[in-house]
């Protein structure tokens, strides 16, 4: 009973956390027939977002864009339903005014803002493009057949395989990282609901802490770059550097949960549980800048970072699509791709052809005629 209790804690602790950064956005990608392109983000008008006070920590329930709007970024914004386009940002007065106006104390499920911007080819949208909040760059493609009665345009997109200091294969299999990270039903089958939470229950805690372990790598690595800047060190830079990969498998295994808005705290109760009470935490912690953030810290915060994303080809799609729905999580196993294309029948070559089947058959004719003379 303990040990089922101990699961579901693990579980629903991870998931709680894992679950916290879903912000809700949809991405448009709009390609000409001159391989031109049109992105256009569009996110649900919170306070901060409509008024223009975006920062990228603000994450937490879609309260923020992921891209930084203005500058590069062409925004507006406009009541769902509407096709009334405004400028934007509104002033904090302004947005107490609409509220009022329309009896609400929010205007986020009820006003959008779009953010568009243009990229001349996709080369362009390649070395310009990129989340702000989120260390992600894609890579796109974009191809254009000439097949005479019609055109053939392609479009795919890249979202590359994440490095972690630590890879993911030291705590968890191939197949469990990729359902974890994709939902790809790779272990599930023939699994009762039963054994399917005992596995899942395993691979929370795996991924868990393996996601712990590249945080704490993360401090080690750079304490040790700035080794000198420590005041009172308990052990030398040497001492430090030789148990360094012991200390980090060891202490993610030691904490029971992550709570990643702890991570300092975690880690400073690590280092004095592996090393004794004697040992100096506090001045490790107090190495570590203001402003130092993990990476490692914010692509596990990300892990479910989902939203709507679809493309717009010339012509008619030749397969049935659909928006997909993305998680940049799914990049943490292997590079994910999302391929687009589509069909535009070239009318003036139907035309020709038509012309030129007419001229031959009137040519044919006329040459039959004076042959029978």
């Amino acid at each position: 009973m303990k040990t089922n209790i101990l699961r579901i804690s693990t579980l629903i602790s991870l998931l709680m956390f894992t679950c916290s950064c879903n912000c809700d956005f949809s991405m448009l990608t709009s390609v000409d027939e001159n391989g031109g392109i049109t992105r256009t983000i569009t996110c649900q008008a919170s306070k901060e977002l409509l008024c223009g006070k975006w920062n990228n920590n603000e994450v937490v329930n879609g309260n923020t864009s992921p891209v930084k709007p203005g500058e590069e970024w062409n925004t507006e914004w406009m009541i769902k339903g509407s096709n009334e386009k405004m400028l934007w940002p509104v002033s904090d007065l302004q947005y107490d005014s609409l509220c009022k106006a329309m009896n609400l104390k929010t205007l986020k499920d009820t006003a959008i803002v779009m953010m568009s911007r243009r990229f001349e080819s996709v080369q362009e949208m390649n070395d310009k493009f990129h989340f702000d909040i989120i260390p992600m760059k894609t890579e796109a493609n974009f191809k254009k057949s000439f097949r005479w009665f019609y055109t053939e345009y392609s479009f795919s997109e890249t979202f590359p395989k994440r490095n972690f200091l630590i890879p993911a294969s030291r705590y968890l299999t191939e197949d469990e990282l990729t359902f974890w990270c994709t939902g790809e039903n790779v272990i599930s089958e023939n699994l009762s609901g039963s054994e399917l939470f005992d596995s899942l229950c395993d691979i929370a805690e795996k991924a868990r802490r393996w996601l712990t372990a590249n945080c704490f790598e993360e401090y080690c690595q750079y304490l040790i770059s700035h080794y000198d800047s420590i005041e009172n060190a308990s052990i030398s830079k040497e001492e430090f550097i030789a148990s360094k990969d012991d200390f980090v498998t060891k202490g993610a295994a030691s904490v029971e949960e992550s709570l990643f808005d702890e991570m300092h705290e975690i880690f400073r109760k690590a280092l004095v549980e592996y090393y004794g009470t004697g040992f100096n935490a506090d001045a490790f912690i107090d190495c570590l800048p203001e402003e130092f953030e993990l990476d490692s810290e914010i692509l596990a915060a990300f892990q479910n970072f989902s939203f709507a994303y679809a493309v717009k080809l010339p012509g008619t799609d030749i397969a049935d699509v659909h928006p997909a729905k993305l998680n940049l999580g799914m990049c943490y196993s292997k590079d994910y791709s999302v391929s687009y294309s589509s069909r535009k029948i070239n009318a003036w070559a139907w035309g020709l052809t038509a012309l030129l089947i007419i001229i031959l058959y009137i040519w044919t004719d006329n040459l039959k005629k004076r042959q029978n003379r």
